[in-house]
């Protein structure tokens, strides 16, 4: 077998492993939030939505290291230097736990101000115990951040998402719970720290055991160490900032000039639309390391296979999954709340194209980080970032809280045009390919919900989960079989894509056929 399909089939089950224990995730999320809305209220679950967004951008306020410390444990594995990898996961340890220590005091002594700008009154000292909690949490994964990063960094990926899951699920589970027991806000917070502790503490006795050469070292920290972590983070940190204010800020502007209570609809709309993300994430997260590996080896050839093929299927899902939300965005919301909330709606409707256009550039992103030049990322993650806050605030006044993600969904269109041209322009890689990698997909998907709104737009909206489940299958289904008939007919899928269909098919016949040990008892008695 070459080398290749060898790199191909590791990446493949590594994103499958992450997928599946991000779908696992995702359901607990799922479950649990409809129940938290209802015990907590509107007002109470704005405010913790605005808390976790807040934790968020603390979280991403690392100098770049987190994925500084995963690109130099997969270089060190393709031949770079293991000590350097071990001073770069220390020097992320320490400064995320320091990081966290500042914030912490930061939130201490800046609550009062924070509590006046979101007119929080009465949650006031609710919030600020949930804050508190949801700060040493922050902590607790700081100190996770290099074992993490051994585990990623190694393609130990199967690890790392059975990890997610179990300290999601007992995360989702402690919160439900405490909640349910009168502890409110503090008891999210509670649940919070205490999936980081579990997870800190899996991931240590895993790291310890399969990547026991990737530790953090202290004493292996010197200066060239350090100008090489930062060289490369400053750049991711930029990026990644950026993101906080695509991803995040929205709330914060939202719980600023409107209320705690104007936030829920709109977290439950981005929560529903980031499904999407599901698949798309973790697929990114599995090539990053195989790419900074085979970048490491000088395999420029299969670097560019790797990135054009994961263009395509990144694009495929991401367009026909969005179209697919969009048209079932109605039933969809019925069957996950119980009743139709329309901001829920409207915000599923207005996110879902936007983070379908920047999902395709997820092997872009992934590529230009493992080849060591984040600055073509971090322009365009500043050019969205920009073009949001420009936005923002006069669309939420001309159009009202719709006018929140519109803006988004404008300000990533027009900043992932701009990242393609740039990626390939800098890094001398011909645009054909990929371009035909990506408006294929859009254009099948957007013909497919235009005619699934024309034939079904109209069917009146189910008030009941039973009908509200099969409305949205009905709608979802004919939009993904529409945009598959018509990828057909673009020629979308080519020689290889029919040569793994071919192989996925054999080896379900082979299964099939395959005498179980009683019959093959049987026949040889």
């Amino acid at each position: 077998m070459d080398r290749p399909t060898v790199h191909g089939s590791r990446v493949a089950q590594n994103a499958a492993a992450l997928l599946g224990g991000r779908v696992v995730t995702g359901v607990v999320g799922l479950v649990t939030v409809p129940a938290l809305y209802g015990m907590l209220g509107s007002r109470r679950f704005g405010l913790w939505a605005l808390l976790l967004g807040l934790a968020a951008i603390a979280g991403l306020l690392d100098f770049g290291l987190g994925s500084a410390q995963v690109r130099e444990v997969a270089c060190a594995t393709g031949g770079g230097d293991p000590r350097r990898a071990r001073a770069v996961l220390a020097l992320g340890m320490v400064c995320s736990a320091g990081l966290a220590l500042v914030v912490g005091l930061a939130a201490a002594l800046g609550w009062p101000l924070l509590a006046h700008v979101f007119d929080l009154s009465d949650l006031a000292g609710e919030g600020r115990a949930a804050a508190l909690l949801l700060v040493a949490s922050l902590m607790v994964d700081g100190l996770a951040s290099p074992w993490r990063a051994a585990l990623e960094g190694t393609q130990r990926l199967r690890s790392v998402a059975f990890i997610t899951v179990t300290s999601a699920i007992a995360g989702g589970a402690g919160g439900v719970a405490l909640v349910a027991a009168g502890h409110g806000l503090a008891g999210l917070g509670w649940s919070v720290l205490t999936g980081s502790v579990l997870r800190l503490s899996l991931l240590f006795v895993t790291a310890r055991r399969w990547a026991c050469g990737m530790r953090p070292s202290i004493r292996a920290i010197d200066r060239n160490a350090v100008l090489t972590a930062l060289r490369y983070g400053w750049r991711v940190q930029l990026s990644s900032g950026a993101a906080v204010i695509n991803n995040d800020a929205d709330r914060l502007v939202l719980g600023a000039f409107s209320s705690t209570a104007a936030v829920s609809p709109f977290d439950l709309g981005s929560r529903l639309a980031n499904v999407l993300r599901l698949a798309p994430t973790y697929v990114i997260i599995a090539v990053f390391p195989a790419a900074a590996a085979l970048h490491a080896r000088g395999d420029r050839a299969a670097l560019d296979r790797t990135y054009v093929r994961t263009t395509r299927y990144l694009a495929m899902f991401a367009a026909v999954a969005a179209a697919a939300l969009v048209a079932s965005a109605d039933p969809l919301v019925v069957l996950w709340l119980g009743r139709r909330v329309p901001m829920v709606v409207a915000t599923v409707c207005l996110l879902a194209p936007g983070y379908a256009v920047n999902l395709a550039s997820g092997a872009a992103s992934a590529v230009t980080r493992a080849e060591g030049a984040p600055e073509r990322e971090t322009r365009y993650a500043l050019l969205a970032a920009g073009l949001n806050v420009v936005l923002t605030v006069p669309l939420l006044v001309a159009l009202g809280p719709p006018g929140v993600p519109l803006s988004t969904t404008l300000a990533y269109v027009a900043a992932t045009a701009y990242f393609f041209w740039h990626f390939h322009r800098s890094s001398g890689r011909a645009f054909g390919p990929v371009l035909e990698a990506i408006w294929k997909p859009f254009a099948a998907a957007g013909c497919a919900a235009l005619v699934s709104w024309i034939a079904l737009g109209r069917s009146p909206i189910p008030a009941e989960r039973l009908a509200a489940v099969i409305a949205a299958g009905s709608r979802a289904g004919l939009v993904v079989l529409l945009s598959v008939g018509m990828l057909i007919a673009l020629g979308f899928f080519d020689a290889e894509d029919r040569r793994v269909i071919t192989r996925a098919v054999a080896r379900l016949r082979i299964r099939d056929a395959a005498p179980t040990p009683a019959h093959a008892a049987k026949g040889a008695s």
